[in-house]
């Protein structure tokens, strides 16, 4: 199994030290993409090109997480994977408004079907998955290709492992205190720091972690 992180432009210093991290805390290489796919609107539309790229043609097993990723705990996700054989992985999202309408909007089952696209882990026997998540561009629901995600798993029926909340916490802007008073304290094993304005406010909530930053020539060395 490898690890990918997507972080291109003023994201790759903070995608270079999330990516660091999780090498640390799993013993995973870690790969950082920093160039732009001209094909796609967002950089996140990028995942669906993971299994495309010649690059990770010997690879068979992959974790992608995003650069707001923040692995806290030690785990084995290349063991996980294999032991639950071969899932697709991904942690359901929070049940939230704003989540039931977007499952109401592209018919998909509320409120514990729809996962969370910051952190999943994969085969190459999923491809049709990310097939489908191209053929959906540009546009797929609020979150870029996570919509396009749910969709493509719903409509493959492939098997989803939906992990426990605590492999990919939720928190919102930088919101680390309530966590701090949820039930994940203390047993989170990633979290997720989502919707931050700039990668420069990502970086100071990852020092307050004691996260030194990862020279973005050599970020996983």
């Amino acid at each position: 199994m490898i690890g990918i992180v997507i972080g291109t432009g003023d994201w790759t210093g903070v995608a270079c030290t999330a990516a660091r991290r999780m090498m640390q805390m799993t013993g995973l290489s870690m790969e950082v993409i920093t160039e732009v796919d001209p094909k796609f609107t967002h950089p996140s539309w990028m995942k669906s090109a993971i299994l495309d790229w010649p690059q990770f043609a010997s690879e068979d097993s992959f974790l992608v997480m995003d650069a707001d990723i923040i692995c806290l705990q030690e785990w084995e996700p290349d063991a996980l994977f294999e032991t639950l054989g071969r899932p697709f992985c991904a942690v359901p999202e929070p049940n939230t408004d704003t989540v039931h309408d977007e499952c109401a909007s592209l018919g998909i089952p509320f409120p514990s079907y729809y996962v969370n696209a910051g952190l999943t882990m994969f085969g190459r026997e999923h491809a049709e998955v990310w097939n489908i998540v191209k053929r959906k561009h540009p546009k797929c629901g609020r979150w870029l290709e996570q919509g396009a995600l749910n969709l493509a798993l719903m409509h493959t029926g492939v098997e989803v492992c939906r992990l426990p909340r605590r492999f990919n916490v939720v928190t919102y802007r930088g919101d680390v205190e309530r966590y701090h008073d949820e039930q994940m304290r203390g047993h989170a094993i990633n979290l997720h720091i989502t919707s931050m304005p700039g990668p420069q406010e990502l970086r100071q909530i990852q020092e307050s972690y004691g996260l030194r930053s990862a020279p973005e020539s050599i970020a996983t060395d």
